[in-house]
């Protein structure tokens, strides 16, 4: 499942939406790679069944709920995947750090990176 392009319609969408335009996606060795062709959006993700890690996002139109409908989108498809930590890797912007503390990550110290428990359906 994790290593289908198909399964990740859905987030895809909502990014050529952000985009105005076609994306390109390279899903190889549990990465997935989404971009345009003018770098206005992209995200980079490791997917492993441990957790999943944002290890780089960038949305065209930020001050609109594209960013936490990926995140939605995310912490939907990870709990279907049995995936229960979603971390955000990047820690260098003020941006990154407001949107991971607005959506209940927390800091790990040690690892340095936001990390948001997802809880595990019954």
């Amino acid at each position: 499942m994790l290593e289908d392009i198909r399964s990740y319609d859905g987030l895809l969408e909502i990014m050529e939406q952000d985009a105005g335009n076609r994306l390109k996606v390279r899903l190889q060795e549990c990465r997935l790679e989404v971009e345009d062709d003018h770098q206005r959006v992209y995200l980079y993700l490791s997917i492993n069944p441990s957790f999943i890690e944002i290890s780089q996002f960038k949305v065209a139109h930020p001050g609109t709920d594209i960013a936490t409908r990926m995140l939605e989108w995310l912490k939907n498809f990870a709990i279907e995947n049995r995936i229960y930590n979603i971390r955000i890797g990047i820690n260098e912007t003020e941006a990154v750090q407001t949107f991971a503390q607005d959506h209940e990550f927390v800091l790990s110290q040690e690892t340095k990176t936001w990390n948001l428990q997802l809880l595990k359906k019954q």
